[in-house]
């Protein structure tokens, strides 16, 4: 993702969504999933858990940035058991909004 030079900064914002996930358990030791942007954590900086069922879910996470070039990252921790967690129908959006300086 790139902030072009002439804007003041950027606010990234990035989605990531599935339709079924399994084999994450429920509680802790379950999945969790985190978005960077550089290697830092965006906003809010807390892993958000992913549990099993038939029901869609997502994670919404922003991160604000200078100009310049930027690495986004979608991350999933797997459950502590070692199971293999499946994730059905996912994405990754990644959005760009110019900020005012």
């Amino acid at each position: 993702m790139t902030v072009p030079p002439r804007w003041a900064g950027g606010l990234i914002l990035a989605r990531v969504t599935n339709e079924t996930v399994v084999n994450c358990g429920i509680g802790p030791g379950g999945c969790y999933v985190r978005v960077t942007v550089d290697g830092i954590e965006a906003e809010p900086a807390i892993p958000a858990e992913w549990i099993d069922g038939g029901l869609p879910q997502f994670v919404d996470r922003s991160l604000a940035v200078g100009p310049g070039t930027h690495t986004v990252q979608a991350q999933v921790l797997t459950p502590a058991d070692g199971a293999a967690m499946e994730l059905y129908d996912w994405g990754f959006t990644v959005e760009l909004a110019s900020t005012r300086g």
